[in-house]
């Protein structure tokens, strides 16, 4: 079982203060966590956290406290304009404890558990991602996320992130409310000293953070050439994740065979103006039934591939999770 030592110094902020995102704004995604195994000029390198999509995409996206070039916009600065999305019917999403592994050409690298509890009218999601015991040696890395959506309509309320990389603390606390207001705090702690970083603006946009985005975009249907963009915000900066299901096909998983939807990604980072890339031949693999389970991620990295595959799912607990974070602000320098 994965192991987490939870967002211990941060904020979790009250529900009315950071209640579900207005439709007039919004985003998307869901989930993916994956990591740099080793420095640079090893082996395993061009493995770094990422987020998008529930174990969705393999590149690097949560980059919190990291020092904003001249040229490059903030959060509040972007201007975009995406489609806002409403969830389709059809959809049963399933609660309870999702295990994932993670393997660079076929060696094991990382587990995922992902925990999904439903509590009156919202979601709470608990995410825990650590490297083996082998890999610890080279690069040891022990990431949680607690974050709690609107079960009508996903629409996020606050997501709270602890990340630690070695003897490196990163720590983000976001909120979102109802009236387009959006809030961050982040932290960053190392050998060389303590940095911090808040965020507090508004969104004309239909914007939501990586949680909210990948429930959302799980509701959808999908078809071959079907494709969505979402303006998604990580606590520092706003990304343009676009979404295009290439094919249906047929994957047997535990001696059963499932139709699923091959769904690839493109990001743009919309702070630094950046053109679109697309990622090294990223494919999510989606069930097209009333669960849309995510059952595999493979992605090209600078050396070989990466594969994130659903390796088992027990059903909900019949007590409520008891999902604590400290109500203490994020370390200040």
């Amino acid at each position: 079982m994965v192991s987490a030592h939870f967002c211990p110094n941060l904020q979790f902020l009250p529900r009315d203060s950071a209640g579900p995102a207005s439709r007039q704004r919004g985003g998307v995604v869901i989930v993916s966590f994956f990591s740099k195994i080793t420095r640079k000029g090893n082996l395993l390198t061009a493995m770094r956290p990422f987020w998008l999509w529930l174990l969705c995409v393999h590149f690097a996206m949560l980059t919190p406290v990291s020092t904003v070039r001249a040229d490059e916009l903030l959060a509040d600065q972007v201007d975009v304009t995406t489609p806002v999305y409403f969830p389709e019917k059809g959809h049963d999403f399933r609660e309870g404890i999702f295990n994932y592994e993670v393997s660079w050409q076929g060696i094991h690298a990382a587990d995922v558990e992902i925990t999904v509890r439903r509590k009156s009218e919202i979601y709470e999601v608990f995410i825990a991602v650590e490297t083996n015991s082998f890999v610890d040696v080279f690069y040891k890395l022990r990431y949680s996320v607690l974050g709690t959506i609107a079960a009508d309509d996903f629409t996020p309320g606050i997501l709270l992130i602890d990340q630690r990389e070695n003897s490196r603390v990163t720590k983000a606390s976001l909120a979102f409310a109802d009236d387009g207001r959006i809030r961050s705090e982040l932290s960053k702690k190392k050998d060389s000293g303590n940095r911090f970083q808040e965020y507090d603006f508004y969104s004309n946009n239909f914007t939501l953070e990586p949680l909210s985005a990948a429930f959302l975009a799980r509701s959808l249907d999908w078809a071959p050439g079907v494709e969505r963009t979402f303006d998604t915000f990580d606590g520092k900066s706003r990304y343009l994740i676009s979404l295009k299901c290439t094919e249906e096909r047929w994957m047997k998983v535990g001696g059963k065979k499932r139709l699923v939807w091959v769904v690839e990604p493109s990001v743009i980072n919309l702070n630094k103006q950046e053109k679109a890339k697309k990622l090294r031949r990223a494919a999510l693999y989606v069930t097209a039934d009333k669960y849309r389970d995510i059952l595999q991620i493979t992605s090209e990295v600078f050396v070989g591939r990466v594969t994130t595959k659903l390796t088992g799912y027990r059903p909900a607990l019949e007590k409520p999770l008891q999902l604590v974070a400290r109500r203490t602000a994020p370390e200040r320098s």
